[in-house]
């Protein structure tokens, strides 16, 4: 008796039998499987069974015990209904291992004293494929095993899918003064044409900022692009707020008018935004805050009173100051002299 050998492989449960010339004592129809079997005595004792589709079921007598020879084309180890073809499916990048079990009924193992396997590629001698990118597509590959005489296929079918790339997010650092709008502007693209959303978080928590003037210093933002599969790209931003010196600010000022003889007295007041220390100087008809006029004195002057900062900012007003003419009482000298 010849003996058949079995291999069976995980992705399938598809096992074609390479059972050469057996010789079939016992042929039945199998109305529930809507199959035909063939019996066949192994080389221990036991009896084996393989199943075929009804085209190629064998017409003898399935009661007469009678020994023929057949080519088991298409027998298969286990009943056609039971059979799948369901194929899994892998992502580029991922390792495929393809996990198979072969058994001989002989307790030699035949001229090979041992059970030898082979895989088709793109599987290594390990029965092992490292996927990368470009490889997606189906496929179909069969793992044989030989006992140096005989030989089984087990054939495998699965898809490997295209990986989801993750987008790609490009933003610059930003450094602007205060009171200054500032506004990121990052890209991001995805090579599926998945869309995307931007999100941020850290110091900021959306693409534009509007620093007051007590607002200088360093914001770290971290700005995170998602594509639809949930692929992520990030990176830390860092805006810079650059202080702003503003200038002092004056107040406390009129026009002032006066008589001539009367002084003329201004009191501003300066103060600095930052707090710096501030200087108040006079320009044009008078250098001080005071000026006591006198006769002679009337009209109008324009004074310039600034003020500045320890950084050089200033602020400055003019002052119309009006000087009105005072009449005075007249004089007069006599003389006595001889006649």
């Amino acid at each position: 008796m010849k003996k058949a050998l079995m291999v069976t492989a995980a992705l399938t449960a598809i096992v074609v039998m390479s059972l050469a010339t057996v010789a079939i004592n016992y042929v039945r129809w199998n109305d529930q499987i809507n199959e035909c079997v063939y019996f066949y005595d192994k080389a221990d004792g036991a009896r084996g069974q393989c199943f075929v589709a009804e085209s190629n079921c064998d017409s003898m007598n399935p009661y007469t015990n009678e020994q023929k020879d057949v080519d088991p084309v298409g027998c298969y180890s286990v009943p056609r209904s039971q059979q799948t073809n369901d194929c899994k499916s892998f992502v580029e990048g991922e390792k495929i291992i393809l996990k198979y079990q072969g058994s001989d009924p002989d307790a030699d193992i035949g001229p090979a004293g041992k059970l030898v396997y082979t895989f088709q590629e793109p599987f290594d001698q390990d029965g092992t494929w490292q996927t990368t990118q470009g490889d997606a597509g189906d496929y179909t590959t069969e793992v044989t095993v030989s006992d140096g005489q005989y030989n089984d296929t087990a054939t495998v079918c699965f898809t490997v899918l295209p990986a989801n790339h993750p987008p790609v997010l490009t933003v610059s650092d930003v450094t602007a003064n205060e009171g200054d709008t500032v506004t990121l502007a990052p890209t991001c693209t995805d090579t599926d044409g998945d869309a995307v959303k931007i999100s941020y978080s850290g110091d900021l928590t959306g693409p534009v900022f509007n620093p007051s003037y007590d607002d200088a210093g360093i914001y770290n933002v971290k700005v995170t692009c998602t594509d639809a599969n949930g692929a992520t790209d990030a990176k830390n931003v860092r805006v810079t707020v650059l202080d702003v010196n503003r200038p002092p600010v004056l107040s406390g000022l009129q026009d002032v008018t006066v008589q001539e003889t009367e002084t003329v007295r201004l009191a501003p007041t300066c103060t600095d935004p930052e707090g710096d220390g501030v200087k108040v100087t006079y320009s044009g008809k008078m250098n001080a805050s005071t000026w006591t006029t006198g006769y002679d004195d009337s009209g109008v002057y324009t004074v310039k009173v600034t003020c500045a900062d320890a950084s050089g900012q200033q602020t400055s007003q003019d002052v119309k100051v009006t000087v009105i003419d005072k009449n005075r009482a007249p004089t007069i000298t006599a003389m006595v002299t001889a006649g």
